[in-house]
């Protein structure tokens, strides 16, 4: 029997790591293939004579439903399964793009894109509940973290594959071999089912590790998930609402401290320090995720949001570099809170629930981009510039800070005590330390 435990074991690992790839692969691939279009557009203008804005504006639908159809499809992973739909997401995905590049006037093109932004709208609810379901519960935040290096990965590659590959064979072209690749992912996804490697479902495995859901020494009750959800929600919609509000205005409040520092930059320095600072941001998200792993994600949830009105003051408090690193250091901060922030999501969330709620977050997320947008453009237009925007949006996030913190804090920390120290007497002594803290 030990041989057989061992082959288990191994069968175990061997399906985690597979999940994982996968993953990785479609957080890269949603992000590439969605930030195809705004390069190619540059060459479709001119071939096809039409102005830049209006190529622009075809893909309005397909940011429509990228966030609009994402609850749908985590209800429908939590049906059927996430990996057949996530085959679903890569084989449709691809055959989106390769449409597009097929795409002979504007309304077909707006079409395709719609497409893609239907199918991409499965990875954000189906892809992380799927990843966060197939790894162990040890690794899970590295693994989120890893997850979303990837996507910030196929954020900064897409620019440079389809000028690349538009510069060299045409638009066409940046659209169609993406798509064949990301096509061809599903369909050795579905090899990978088919002969039992990639599991259909990993909840039944997941919920048997989780730390919330799986102990007979205490369930949640059903008070602290609704608390928790909701402390989560108002958390989630207030840190959305920043990054759209702060991602928006970066990019011209970094040019107006660098050419007051160096009057000679151009346009290429600032937007290279822009990148490298979401590109430092995406790596964060590595180390969070591992930090995850080793302490509470609400513990480190907290202390990143907190640090978050800090740092928007000092942005307007410092000039020159130090308040750019000030800048720097917040987008860190936004990009370290995103592990944690899954992994609370996964931890509340009902397990036969999860895509949806994970679909729910991200449709949330989308819906609070034209909010930030209008954010940006009153503020920007006041005497004190983006200087009040940032007060403003430091207030937000004290908000998201408080929201955070009330959070409950549930049994998890207890039991990941228990099982390294093997005494189950010390869980009811952290239980009455957490009710009289």
């Amino acid at each position: 029997m030990p041989f057989a435990s061992s082959t288990t074991s191994v069968e175990a690992g061997v399906r985690s790591h597979s999940v994982l790839v996968f993953a990785c692969a479609g957080h890269f691939a949603v992000h590439l293939l969605l930030g195809l279009h705004a390069t190619a557009a540059l060459a479709i203008e001119r071939e096809w004579s039409v102005d830049y804005g209006t190529i622009i504006a075809l893909g309005i639908w397909g940011a429509f439903l990228l966030g609009a159809a994402a609850p749908a499809a985590g209800w429908l992973a939590d049906k059927a399964g996430a990996a057949p739909i996530m085959v679903i997401f890569f084989v449709g995905s691809g055959a989106a793009s390769m449409a597009a590049a097929m795409a002979s006037a504007p309304a077909s093109l707006a079409v395709t894109l719609a497409a893609l932004g239907l199918f991409g709208a499965i990875y954000h609810p189906v892809g992380l509940a799927w990843l966060l379901d197939g790894v162990d519960e040890s690794r899970r935040g590295w693994a989120v973290g890893l997850n979303g290096l990837f996507g910030s990965l196929g954020v900064a590659a897409a620019p440079a594959i389809a000028g690349v590959l538009g510069g060299a064979f045409g638009w066409r072209s940046a659209f169609l071999l993406p798509g064949i690749v990301t096509a061809t992912i599903g369909i050795l996804l579905m090899a990978a089912l088919i002969r039992g490697i990639v599991a259909i479902d990993d909840r039944s495995i997941a919920s048997s590790k989780s730390a919330v859901g799986s102990t007979s020494l205490r369930q949640p009750v059903k008070g602290e998930v609704k608390r928790a959800l909701a402390a989560l929600g108002a958390a989630m919609m207030c840190g959305s609402l920043l990054y759209s509000a702060f991602v928006t205005a970066l990019p011209k409040w970094t040019e107006g401290r660098i050419l007051a520092e160096w009057p000679a930059a151009d346009l290429g320095v600032v937007g290279t320090v822009v990148a490298i600072v979401f590109l430092v941001g995406g790596f964060g998200q590595v180390l969070a995720g591992y930090l995850a792993d080793r302490y509470d994600p609400r513990h480190i949830y907290v202390l990143v949001i907190a640090t978050k009105p800090v740092l928007l003051v000092a942005s307007v408090l410092f000039g020159g570099p130090a308040g750019l690193i000030a800048a720097a250091a917040l987008v860190l901060m936004i990009d370290i809170a995103s592990p944690s922030e899954s992994l609370l999501l996964a931890r509340w969330a009902p397990a036969n629930r999860r895509g949806f709620a994970f679909g729910v977050r991200y449709a949330a997320a989308l819906a609070a981009t034209p909010a930030g947008l209008w954010l940006a453009a009153a503020f920007h237009d006041t005497s004190w510039g983006h200087n009040c925007l940032f007060v403003g949006l430091a207030a937000l996030a004290a908000v998201a800070a408080i929201a955070a913190a009330a959070i409950p804090r549930d049994i998890a920390t207890a039991l990941r005590l228990v099982r390294r120290d093997g005494a189950a007497s010390n869980f009811s002594a952290i239980r009455f330390r957490q009710r009289r803290g």
